[in-house]
């Protein structure tokens, strides 16, 4: 079993939920969204649970990778560079991942009737959290596990509302870069 494969066709299903919900996740329009021969998606995925949970699964990695490639958590930052960072994340994640961000919030709400489903989702939001208190214990957060807390739920709440509401709310870079630097002043000392 090829990971690339793999991870292939849970692109194509993020790419889907993204675009039309879980409604339009099926083996066969996976298949086709990632130009793969019919019955490839559900031979490796036998149900659509195991789908949906291969997609969940991508998810996390990608979130994780992204973190990692960061640096952050390694290295001390001036509070104005670490709100250039939070606003690149945001802009990042409001226009070249705004598929991901999108597919992930049709997640957690679909989660909310699989048990099985919120556990896994959940323990990674923990995982990006704790790595978000490492990140503000290395700046000397005064508490970094309850800032990780409230920190992370105002950055979700901005992307969320940056992709589902009215353009004409829609902020630039610039505008990302205030939102973050009130966030940092507020959890920094």
């Amino acid at each position: 079993m090829s990971t690339d494969r793999l991870s292939a066709l849970a692109d194509a299903g993020l790419q889907l939920i993204a675009r039309e919900g879980l409604r339009g996740l099926t083996h066969r329009a996976v298949d086709a969204e990632a130009g793969v021969p019919l019955g490839s998606t559900s031979y490796y995925f036998r149900t659509r649970d195991a789908l949906v949970a291969a997609c969940v699964r991508r998810l996390v990695e990608l979130d994780l990778a992204e973190l990692a490639a960061a640096g952050v958590a390694e290295r001390r930052m001036t509070p104005e560079v670490l709100a250039d960072l939070g606003a690149d994340l945001m802009w990042h994640w409001i226009t070249v991942d705004a598929h991901r961000q999108l597919a992930r919030y049709e997640l957690l709400l679909h989660a909310r009737r699989r048990p099985e489903l919120a556990a896994e989702l959940h323990a990674a939001g923990d995982r990006l959290r704790d790595a978000m208190t490492t990140v503000l214990a290395t700046q000397d957060c005064a508490d970094p596990a309850t800032t990780a807390l409230w920190f992370a739920g105002c950055i979700d709440g901005v992307v969320l509302d940056q992709l589902t509401g009215p353009a004409e709310r829609r902020m630039s870079r610039a505008d990302l870069r205030v939102v973050a630097m009130a966030l940092v002043r507020a959890a920094l000392p």
